[in-house]
């Protein structure tokens, strides 16, 4: 019998402490979503797309940081390149060159541009010397993704049997997804 009290005692015990820890205001315990504060956690912002292309750049690589139709570009050219021996492209555009700088390094100079599914970004590059470069860049799979590099560099022009075409000297821009896509027509 006394075992009995005693636990009958517990557990009333348990009970009023339960009940004087919970909800005094008589509200739900819960929150909804719509009132939690979103603004950490915007995508489309400045802030969030410095921190992407942060992350982009910490990683460099094709398959974590660019778009499905790049990719898909990019695979259709390696493949055509793999079946007739040449080579579509000769420097790697994550680093502006063949040979990686130790010193190499970028900056982020502006995000531009910004909508629900796209967004360009400036950068420049140092690999051996400052590059421009501007990436564009699509919302997919609930995040950012390179969709094409653009890059700016001083030179002339070649024609295709690789001779330089006279009086063409100034600032060129090298358009990846386009010289992919001539790639890709050359070949077929």
């Amino acid at each position: 019998m006394m075992k009995k009290l005693i636990v009958f005692s517990m557990v009333a015990v348990a009970a009023i402490v339960m009940s004087a820890c919970g909800n005094k205001q008589g509200t739900n315990d819960y929150v909804y979503a719509s009132s939690t504060d979103t603004t950490a956690f915007d995508k489309h912002s400045q802030e969030y797309i410095s921190q992407r292309i942060d992350t982009i750049y910490s990683y460099k690589n094709d398959s974590l940081c660019c778009s499905l139709s790049f990719l898909r570009l990019d695979s259709e050219a390696q493949e055509l390149s793999e079946k007739d021996g040449t080579i579509y492209r000769d420097f790697d555009h994550w680093v502006m060159g063949q040979d990686i700088d130790p010193e190499w390094r970028y900056e982020l100079d502006q995000v531009n541009s910004i909508s629900d599914s796209a967004a360009t970004v400036t950068l420049t590059i140092h690999n051996y010397a400052d590059q421009k470069v501007i990436l564009d860049l699509v919302f997919e799979r609930d995040d950012w993704y390179v969709d094409n590099f653009h890059s700016f560099y001083e030179g002339s022009d070649y024609d295709e049997d690789g001779n330089t075409i006279p009086d063409t000297d100034g600032i060129k821009e090298l358009d990846e997804r386009a010289e992919i896509l001539k790639y890709i027509d050359k070949q077929q």
